[in-house]
């Protein structure tokens, strides 16, 4: 089980992460924040929305702490309860611990920036400043990761895994 002070860092650490991967002043020193532009700016400035940190990554993002303070039950409740996602439990096990649990959740912050950003960049417009397809691409990327993190903490949840603290249902 945790300690206080063990707890209680976690709980702080896991705070400053979702502060600066949602868009904390001091993320525009790695990532640039700008709201991304409307249609008919883009077609003014020659241009589509570029490395724009979105309220819908911002999102995703803070779910993923939660998600990470939820999985972290799983490692301290072995008896209790076990890691269902496929890929997860591929990289970390069924029984992980919480250095697995804080890296692959890190490794995912990562991996779904990267992507953002990769999907982001491929949305420009056409000669008659018209969206490419890539534009419906990123945006059913972003829709589909924000409702499957969504539904993971929910169900997370119903389960008896709280955020940061002992499990509920145990």
């Amino acid at each position: 089980m945790y300690s206080n002070t063990r707890c209680h860092t976690m709980k702080a650490l896991c705070l400053a992460c979702a502060m600066l991967l949602t868009g904390c002043s001091t993320l525009s020193l790695v990532l640039p924040t700008q709201v991304p532009y409307d249609k008919d700016d883009a077609k003014e400035y020659g241009e589509a929305s570029h490395s724009s940190f979105t309220l819908a990554e911002g999102a995703w993002q803070s779910l993923n702490v939660i998600d990470m303070g939820q999985s972290l039950n799983i490692a301290n409740s072995p008896t209790c309860f076990h890691e269902t996602n496929p890929l997860t439990s591929a990289l970390i096990g069924k029984h992980p611990s919480d250095s697995g649990v804080i890296i692959t959740s890190i490794a995912y912050a990562i991996g779904y920036r990267m992507i953002s950003q990769y999907l982001e960049n491929k949305d420009t417009l056409d000669e008659n400043g018209e969206y490419t397809g890539w534009h419906d691409v990123y945006n059913i990327f972003q829709g589909t990761m924000l409702v499957t993190k969504a539904y993971t903490v929910w169900n997370n949840n119903n389960i008896g895994l709280r955020p940061f603290g002992h499990a509920y249902k145990c």
